[in-house]
């Protein structure tokens, strides 16, 4: 069962993003940590580096997504063009919650204030800085490639 990240405030995602101060600060700094955009020492990532550049924001936006949601890309490496009732669905098998689980809409809502900036028209994908939470595990800009580099390795 995936632990996939939201916040209590989804509000705040826009906000965090933009740089500007909100209200859940702990947990916003939670939040940025699981999708890529913040070191496990707390300073900025490289992927929140090129989301901050206008030109490639849009990709890094994607490939945040791409991270904090990892377990949705394997059930559907095109989650992001779900509508809200089949992302409501693998989120719940995902996570195994019930139906009336606080934490579903909470997490589909995260989902959708990442993909206002997301792009996903090209593939992006940032090698993680050294000390990073994402350092040991590789990152691929489709679940496909990642299937086909685990049949590869095998």
């Amino acid at each position: 069962m995936a632990n996939l990240p939201y916040v209590t405030a989804p509000g705040n995602i826009e906000k965090a993003l933009l740089a500007v101060k909100g209200g859940s600060g702990n947990q916003m700094t939670s939040f940025m940590k699981k999708i890529g955009f913040v070191n496990a020492d707390g300073a900025p990532s490289d992927l929140y580096k090129k989301f901050r550049n206008p030109a490639s924001s849009g990709q890094a936006a994607a490939e945040a997504l791409r991270i904090g949601f990892a377990p949705l890309y394997v059930r559907n490496e095109y989650m992001h063009k779900l509508s809200e009732d089949q992302l409501r669905g693998i989120v719940l098998e995902e996570t195994g919650q019930g139906e009336d689980s606080s934490a579903i809409p909470l997490v589909l809502a995260a989902i959708k204030y990442l993909k206002k900036f997301a792009d996903f028209s090209g593939a992006m994908v940032v090698a993680p800085e050294a000390g990073s939470s994402l350092a040991h595990r590789p990152l691929w800009s489709s679940p496909s490639q990642h299937r086909q580099f685990e049949t590869q390795s095998a």
